[in-house]
């Protein structure tokens, strides 16, 4: 009796301990986030001064997204940006080019590691040089609308971020490569029909994580702040745009501003946000990622694209009277005939020659037309609270609007409204060699309003082809006539960018750690409350109940198979009997202190201890040249003390709560500790004890199958690969010294000895008549 109270006492401590040391973490995970040194540079306002007299009141802007501009990928990467520099802008001609994210790839040969390499950078920054953007764009009136060279704002990714200790380290080649060389950016372009404020959201941690645990972004308060100062540069803009690698739904950004401002407060000021990160996602999950709620701010259209490292895909926005078009377009390639690799530094290296190629080596490719259509708009993608969509309504006499972007004006159009050809004939309302060359085609809006004849929504297909390159291109625009939105289609790419991930990943890290917590402490606790004699007692008629429930299931199953009798037990039956079942095993694995106290204190680990301790991220020293040196000193800093919990990673004296933390324990719990504690816990109690004579599994019980046995290997196997690879990317001590490694040694020898050698049954004090009851149960017959 005493050493039960001495164990309920343990137990209750253990869990008030475990309870209280995990919200303390997620305390100072999201308390500490605000003060982590050191500060990045603020956003930088890069606006231009004057305005001018516009003859249309519209100019475009491109998107470009995840270049991996790779010393060892053979193709794409860096050849197609440098075909979207030499080949797509110039016939484009925006006024503004946004690259977010993603610049370079930063992966080492094979994959596995990550680092920041100078010369993928050097790589960029040399292809903005030669295309004359770094020199130009800071100095280029941007609202000329015959430039030659648009306005260049790039952010940062997560590969631009791996492995960077903070903003000032050597190794932040971002900081002296790029374009913008800030951590985000606010710039205004003045036209003489408005402003238009595009704002860049830098979500990158502080300090950048090596691969894999670095996909989730994260904005704190100064980001916040940051936001908040860039709409004040513009606070009447007719627009606003904002820029971000990471959608919305995958940036944890729970902080609020100085003046109390979440990041849902501010996006009621933006128009729309664009992004990159996804890649299209995998296996053509994701070839359209909008949404016309995005997960991290509800309203807000939010648009993914599509990489350049693969698929080549640049974004045209055009503005027309305040009315946004888009199109998502895919680059003409050159051959990518990697350059040869004589330097005997590069042959080693294995070097495709990628980051050595030049803009001037690569050749013209002819392009199709890009078409972007602003009126009709688009009722996808309307955004009421900011379009003048009434306003264009009621002007009935306003023909379609209609860009083509294209290497000259002799282009060629085929026109069908609801799959019916259109009559009448496009025409060039623009001044030749303008950059928005403007078509138009009358119409008579009356005949398409919403009648029992004709469909609400409507198609506008338009067919282009420029007899200049004998390229085609074609555009569907879908749309409504009384301006409203018109709901895009359920895919997976639109749930891709509209859930909220770090919220679902929070929800079900805990839907799965309190349950499994409470089955194991509640069952535990039951046993020691009711003690031997009690527990015997309600254990063998339990026991008699699931038998004879199951014996009445046989019975339905066996009357079945002979004629039309009584149907089977029906689900809350069975329910029942399985809820009964999994009680009673965890009952009989709470009485094995073996097994059941490691399990509780892993479980308990998972929130309250480090789950790994590793290089998360290599700090260097820089000591610049001195007197007499050609060059800075660059050494390794010494390890700190380096984990990751589930509340976030604890980095030498900091936390960063990154929703990648959360994944990685969100995953251990659902494919490591509650497919481990189910299967010992069928291993506790003896088949003859749950199921009734007859019944298969009474003799080759559910865990004994070599299907099973066979799919519980495949597993173990599955996650010890994983937590080797971890070796490769956060050093050796990640496998030797980690809590968890410790954890799968003694899981893995306990379902060894569980598949090798049977359990035998705890003994439990029972009297001469609960004797009488586990002899009848045993034999088959039935006590009443």
């Amino acid at each position: 009796m005493r050493f039960r109270k001495l164990q309920l006492v343990l137990i209750a401590l253990c869990s008030v301990y475990t309870i209280r040391r995990s919200l303390q973490h997620w305390t100072d995970a999201h308390a500490r986030q605000t003060t982590l040194p050191p500060e990045t540079p603020a956003a930088v306002s890069a606006s231009s001064g004057r305005h001018i007299n516009d003859t249309l009141s519209a100019f475009s802007f491109v998107q470009i997204s995840d270049l991996h501009v790779s010393r060892f990928h053979k193709h794409g990467g860096h050849y197609n940006f440098l075909d979207i520099l030499k080949s797509a802008l110039p016939q484009i001609r925006p006024a503004v080019v946004i690259a977010t994210g993603d610049l370079t790839d930063a992966k080492e040969m094979h994959s596995f590691g990550s680092q920041q390499f100078q010369d993928e950078w050097a790589a960029y920054n040399q292809a903005l040089r030669d295309a004359g953007i770094i020199e130009d764009s800071s100095s280029r009136d941007s609202n000329n609308d015959d430039h030659g060279v648009p306005v260049w704002l790039d952010l940062r990714g997560n590969h631009d971020c791996f492995n960077v200790d903070d903003w000032t380290a050597p190794t932040n080649y971002y900081s002296r490569h790029s374009a913008t060389r800030a951590s985000g950016f606010a710039h205004v372009l003045h036209r003489s029909f408005g402003d238009y404020l595009f704002v860049g959201l830098d979500a990158c941690p502080r300090r950048g994580i090596k691969r894999p645990f670095n996909f989730f972004g994260i904005l704190d308060s100064q980001d916040m702040d940051d936001i908040e100062a860039a709409h004040a540069l513009a606070p009447n803009a007719n627009h606003t745009f904002w820029f971000a690698h990471y959608p919305l739904g995958v940036m944890h950004a729970e902080s609020l501003s100085a003046r109390g401002s979440s990041l849902q407060t501010l996006a009621q000021r933006a128009s729309t946000s664009m992004c990159g990160h996804l890649h299209r996602g995998k296996w053509g999950l994701g070839d359209t990622m909008y949404t016309q709620s995005s997960g991290g701010a509800p309203g807000l259209l939010e648009l993914e694209l599509g990489d350049v490292k693969r698929h080549g895909v640049y974004r045209v926005v055009v503005v027309d009277d305040d009315v946004i078009g888009f199109t998502d377009a895919t680059v003409r390639t050159a051959p990518d005939t990697p350059l040869p690799t004589d330097d005997e530094e590069l042959s080693k290296a294995k070097y495709p020659g990628q980051v050595r190629a030049r803009l001037a080596d690569r050749p013209t490719v002819a392009q199709p037309p890009v078409l972007v259509v602003t009126h009709p708009k688009d009722g996808r993608f309307v955004i009421p609270r900011r379009e003048p969509i009434a306003r264009r309504r009621s002007d009935g006499q306003r023909p379609i609007r209609l860009f083509a972007f294209s290497a000259g004006n002799n282009v060629s159009f085929v026109v069908t409204l609801d799959g019916t050809p259109m009559d009448t004939k496009p025409r060039f309302e623009g001044t030749p060699g303008s950059s928005m060359p403007l078509w138009t085609i009358p119409w008579d809006p009356s005949m398409y309003e919403a009648a029992a004849s004709l469909p609400a929504i409507h198609t506008l297909r338009i067919v282009a082809t420029d007899h200049a390159t004998n390229l085609t291109s074609t555009h569907e625009t879908v749309f409504r006539m009384d301006g409203k939105r018109v709901s895009l289609k359920r895919t997976s790419g639109e749930w891709f960018v509209a859930v909220h991930f770090d919220h679902a990943i929070l929800r079900a890290l805990l839907a799965g750690w309190i349950p499994l917590a409470i089955l194991l402490v509640s069952a535990k606790i039951f046993v020691l409350v009711l003690g031997p004699i009690k527990y015997a007692s309600w254990f063998h008629g339990m026991s008699h109940r699931l038998v004879a429930a199951d014996a009445r299931a046989l019975a339905s199953k066996q009357r079945r198979g002979r004629t039309c009798g009584p149907a089977q037990p029906g689900p809350w039956a069975t329910l029942t009997w399985g809820l009964g079942a999994t009680w009673v095993r965890h009952c009989e694995l709470a009485r094995r202190s073996s097994v059941w106290y490691p399990l509780a204190l892993s479980l308990a680990l998972v929130a309250a201890g480090p789950l790994l301790v590793g290089d998360f991220v290599s700090g260097f020293n820089h000591t610049p040249a001195v007197v007499g040196t050609t060059s800075a000193v660059i050494t390794p800093r010494p390890w700190q003390f380096q984990a990751l919990y589930a509340a976030g990673l604890y980095l030498d004296d900091s936390w960063h709560p990154v929703a990648d933390a959360w994944l990685f324990a969100m995953f251990k719990v659902w494919q490591v500790y509650w497919p481990f504690a189910m299967y010992v816990s069928f291993n506790a109690v003896p088949p003859q004890y749950l199921y009734a004579p007859g019944n298969p599994r009474r003799d080759r019980p559910f865990h004994s199958w070599w299907v099973i046995r066979l799919a519980v290997l495949l597993i173990v196997a599955y996650h010890v690969q994983n937590y080797l690879a971890l070796a490769v990317f956060y050093g050796s001590r990640c496998v030797t010294q980690s809590p968890l490694g410790w954890v799968y040694l003694w899981m893995g020898a306990t379902l060894a000895r569980s598949m090798l050698r049977p359990w035998k049954p705890v003994p439990v004090e029972i009297d001469a008549s609960l004797q009488v009851r586990l002899l009848a149960l045993q034999s088959g017959r039935r006590v009443e």
